[in-house]
């Protein structure tokens, strides 16, 4: 049966001006008298002759002009009718009906007494419902965002169908993953390529079920996505229809970051980490409460003050270690609407100490009166690391056999010269993340060391050095910077007084008119940190980052011969916290993995078995279920065991975020845990969704045109691949009305 919907219902009434034609006839046929007249009988003899033809031409006529008034009128009420409506006349069409499901962090966003990712769960189910019930032949594909493959391709659908579904999305939460739709649409793609000729459909119907978070799908410049719009036109979809799922926020404040603040963690030293809480919403915060802990316990907690829209607060926390090994740290803000940004973790190794390779160049039979004497000293007074320095002394006559890669830090002192392969691996020590701390002396000739160091500003010094100078009779005092530096951190105020009773005698000036740099100036990307005799007075300390690693250059000596700087309290505070500036920094980045990559990690066979348990750090009913890994050794390492925890299921993220333990059970069956995290995008909690008009406007006409918002209600009516055929009617009124007229003027020439 044929049934049709029309836009303007109101205007089908003109049907019923389709009787004007009929009323004026006759009317006019009432209009004329009967007269007796002798002249008319012979007209009137050949009228009843063609009484019949003519009646039969003016009736004609009659409902010609009644049909094109009818259609004129169905014209302007602009129906509409589907393919399955017009049944034979046009054919039955196969949709493919292409499901795409946003699984991502925000869709965890809680709503009412459920989420975003619940209100899409039921929009998907009652949609195949929807489906299956009135277009039974069309297939479907499911695409969920986060999995690099659809669980379903081009199914017929059916109600064993619906269930699979409804069954798949049951076990399905959103994930830490961020939406890629671009990505997303990429996949789409290749699945429609990858189509069987037989399987090929009529139409493609690209269903979009979201919360339509701005971050996900618009530019820098507010616009949408050039990568979205690229993939809606690849597909060129018969229909786009987007669901909605959520609704929109003016709030939220978000822990986005947890940063160690040095290059590493060290037992029984003071660690400092920053937590970074931003106002994602577009209204000021109040007053909330962040907290701090460490290993699931110690929890602190500091006042979060009220943050405008997109503000930061950076709130610092100091933790000390007491056991060496792996830990872990977790910001939290109370529990809001998107649990998704309301608490992250960071893993984090803790060293037994840092290490650090002093070479004396002027070594003594006297420790005393060794070179390097008063730099140990500063670095680890009791010689034994509890410091968290161990420190290892070697001759300058030493170097050139020693391995680097074991430190973190390298000082060399009052070093005449070393061979250009160790200069070649103290650079590449560097260079990868270590440092140097380079002193002068008596030993050290400016040109031997620029023709080692400097190269003309492509090597290990921060400056050239120029000339020996100062006097020891008339000493210069050290004068810190003015503006602060992180060497210096929060003893800056309070060194820089005590450097005013600081004398240096003697120093090495800096500049090179051959390679551009006047004497008493450092190069480009070079920095002063200390100066002699008054602010612009002769560089004292110069550090520059080099690769990974950075090298401070002190222009006097590491011990008393120059300055009597050692035997005064600024001295310990400025070596521990050079060292400390340079340390070589730990990667924390393999044991923080985003929401898809995997925690990967070697350990010793000869003390691990082979069996992990991997589980969340806390309890936690949201996470991942605990399950069981194998380590396995390789050929090329037989002595190491490789592991890897990735996420349960091949081509998906991890289902939660947060800290995650490794169970380790050693060969004398004790058990040894080791942490990494997970984490979110850092700006998944952004609230802001665009609007449908928005959205709108963002499309190209072609896909604007094609493009319908579906609610819960209207699952059946957005199914409909029904249009509007009044261009059929356009050409119908204009051929009725050329017909008219053409049998109007044939008539009446008669």
């Amino acid at each position: 049966m044929l049934a049709l919907s029309f836009v303007n219902l109101g205007l089908l009434g003109g049907i019923g001006l389709a009787s004007i034609p009929l009323i004026i006839h006759i009317l006019n046929r009432r209009r004329y008298k009967v007269v007796q007249w002798a002249a008319m009988d012979f007209l009137l003899k050949a009228f009843k002759e063609n009484r019949r033809r003519v009646r039969f031409e003016q009736l004609l006529l009659l409902l010609l002009r009644m049909v094109l008034v009818a259609l004129l009128a169905f014209l302007l009420s602009r129906p509409k009718a589907s393919s399955d409506e017009l049944g034979g006349l046009l054919g039955r069409r196969i949709v493919h009906h292409v499901l795409l499901v946003d699984e991502s962090g925000s869709m965890g966003e809680s709503q009412g007494a459920g989420t975003s990712f619940g209100i899409a769960r039921r929009f998907v189910v009652a949609r195949l419902e929807a489906i299956a019930h009135t277009r039974p032949t069309d297939l479907v594909t499911l695409l969920r965002s986060s999995s690099e493959k659809p669980e379903i391709v081009a199914r017929p659908v059916s109600l064993k169908l619906v269930a699979d579904v409804k069954e798949l999305l049951q076990h399905s939460t959103a994930t830490p993953d961020r939406f890629r739709l671009p990505a997303v649409l990429d996949r789409v793609r290749q699945v429609l390529r990858s189509l069987e000729e037989g399987r090929k459909t009529d139409m493609t119907y690209l269903h979009l079920f979201s919360d339509l978070k701005a971050v996900d799908l618009t530019n820098d410049e507010g616009k949408l996505s050039d990568r979205i719009l690229t993939g809606l036109r690849g597909l060129e979809p018969s229909k786009l229809l987007i669901s909605r799922c959520g609704m929109t926020r003016s709030a939220d404040l978000a822990v986005t970051s947890v940063n160690l603040r040095g290059a590493k963690c060290i037992r029984n030293q003071r660690a400092h980490f920053d937590v970074v809480v931003k106002n994602l919403g577009s209204t000021s915060s109040g007053e909330v409460e962040v907290g701090f802990t460490v290993d699931g316990r110690l929890r602190s907690a500091r006042t979060v003050p009220s943050l405008a829209p997109n503000a930061e607060h950076i709130e610092a926390f100091r933790v000390r270690f007491t056991k060496a090994g792996s830990h872990w740290v977790e910001a939290d803000l109370p529990r809001d609407r998107m649990p998704i940004d309301d608490r992250r973790a960071l893993a984090v190794p803790v060293a037994q100490s840092a290490k650090a390779l002093l070479v004396d160049g002027d070594p003594n039979d006297s420790e005393e009166r060794a070179e390097t004497f008063y730099l140990r000293i500063a670095l680890d007074p009791t010689d034994d690391g509890s410091s968290g320095l161990a420190v290892t002394r070697i001759d300058e006559n030493e170097v050139s056999g020693h391995e680097f890669s074991p430190f973190d830090v390298v000082a060399l002192a009052n070093v005449a010269s070393l061979d250009d392969e160790t200069v070649k691996r103290l650079s590449a020590f560097v260079q990868g993340g270590g440092g140097l701390l380079m002193f002068v002396g008596d030993q050290v000739e400016p040109d031997a060391w620029n023709h080692l160091f400097w190269r003309g500003g492509n090597g290990l010094l921060p400056a050239p050095l120029r000339e020996l100078a100062g006097d020891m009779d008339n000493p210069d005092k050290v004068v810190l910077r003015p503006d602060p530096h992180p060497m210096f951190g929060d003893f800056q105020e309070e060194l820089g007084r005590t450097l005013g009773f600081v004398n240096v005698g003697r120093y090495l000036s800096v500049g090179s008119e051959i390679d551009g740099v006047p004497e008493g100036n450092v190069p480009e990307g070079s920095e002063i940190l200390m100066r002699l005799a008054h602010e612009s007075g002769p560089p004292l300390w110069v550090e520059k980052p080099w690769g990974k690693g950075r090298v401070s250059l002190c222009l006097t000596t590491a011990d008393v011969s120059w300055t009597p700087w050692a035997s005064n309290p600024a001295y310990l505070i400025v070596a521990r916290r050079a060292v400390d500036w340079m340390l070589r920094r730990d990667d924390l980045g393999p044991a923080n993995c985003d929401a898809r990559s995997a925690f990967r990690a070697t350990f010793p066979a000869a003390r691990y078995q082979g069996r992990v348990r991997l589980g969340p750090a806390r309890d936690d009913p949201d996470a991942d279920i605990e399950r069981e890994l194998t380590m396995t050794t390789t050929p090329a390492a037989p002595d190491t065991f490789v592991l890897e925890a990735a996420p349960n299921d091949a081509g998906r993220p991890w289902n939660t975020a947060g800290a995650m333990r490794l169970e380790l059970e050693t060969s004398d069956t004790t058990r040894e845990n080791v942490f990494f995290t997970v984490s979110p995008w850092g700006l998944e909690g952004s609230p802001r969704t665009i609007a449908k008009r928005d959205l709108l406007e963002m499309l190209p006409k072609e896909i604007r045109d094609k493009t319908q918002f579906v609610d819960q209600k209207a699952q059946v009516d957005a199914l409909s691949d029904e249009g509007e055929f009044w261009r059929g009617l356009v050409f119908a009124v204009l051929a009725g009305l050329v017909l008219e007229s053409l049998l109007a003027w044939r008539f009446g020439r008669r």
